[in-house]
């Protein structure tokens, strides 16, 4: 009988060990990242490995980091998204429940400012030229994944804008400026992300004008009625000659 409860208590025993070993979590290494202009998109998935068939459920928990600086997509599966707004250090829990079972890990991401979104051209007191090319420009963290913008120019100084371009990823950009817009000295550009509507950066003020035209001088007419071809004498030399004159006589 002794004998029959050690063996019972040595599979007990046995079988506790499988069920621990039988699941394992992995949050992923930790992520340095950066946060744009209009924040940045990092994906993320941990590790599960079980040796048991049936489906265990996955959450990602915060578990700190700064209030309202990014948005988690996915929360109850593996793999996720996260969004983020500000930076700081965040830490997040992937959490797996597989039966009685369970496991968690975390994970860090630090999250680093990026360089500002900028309009370098135009720049201030710049002057653009209606029906002429114009080559547009701004700056953009390297490390931040190029978003498409939209361009768009304003002659109210932003109260209305009229769009020039739909879709450019990467700078710069060379537009011709449409010369169906008024002359005005109260112009802005505008770049704005393609998919966020609102997310935008404006340039400092310039001037539309009007296309500068050279004009070759006029040609020099010829004739005697125009008086081409005559001699200018200085006054000391027409009286040098009137005097040799009349020693000549």
């Amino acid at each position: 009988m002794g004998n029959s409860f050690s063996r019972m208590a040595l599979v007990i025993a046995m079988s506790s060990c499988a069920v621990s070993a039988a699941l394992t979590v992995d949050a992923g290494a930790d992520v340095t990242t950066i946060v744009g202009p209009w924040a940045s998109v990092t994906g993320f998935s941990g590790s599960v490995t079980s040796d048991d068939t049936a489906s265990y459920v996955a959450a990602w928990t915060k578990r700190s980091g700064p209030a309202l600086g990014d948005s988690i997509y996915y929360p109850d599966a593996q793999g996720s998204k996260l969004q983020f707004y500000k930076p700081g250090v965040y830490r997040y829990l992937l959490t797996v429940t597989l039966g009685a079972e369970v496991q968690s890990d975390t994970v860090k991401f630090t999250v680093q400012d990026s360089l500002p979104l900028k309009v370098l051209s135009p720049s201030a007191n710049e002057k653009m030229q209606r029906g002429k090319p114009f080559v547009f420009n701004w700056q953009i963290d390297p490390l931040e994944a190029s978003p498409k913008m939209k361009i768009y120019i304003s002659i109210d100084g932003g109260k209305s804008f009229i769009g020039l371009k739909e879709s450019q990823t990467v700078p710069p950009c060379t537009l011709t400026i449409p010369d169906t817009l008024a002359y005005s000295t109260n112009c802005i550009v505008k770049l704005q992300k393609y998919f966020i509507s609102g997310r935008s950066v404006v340039s400092s003020v310039f001037s539309l004008i009007e296309p500068v035209v050279i004009t070759p001088p006029a040609a020099k007419k010829s004739g005697c009625g125009s008086g081409a071809g005559l001699a200018i004498i200085p006054p000391i030399l027409f009286k040098l000659a009137k005097k040799r004159k009349k020693k000549v006589a």
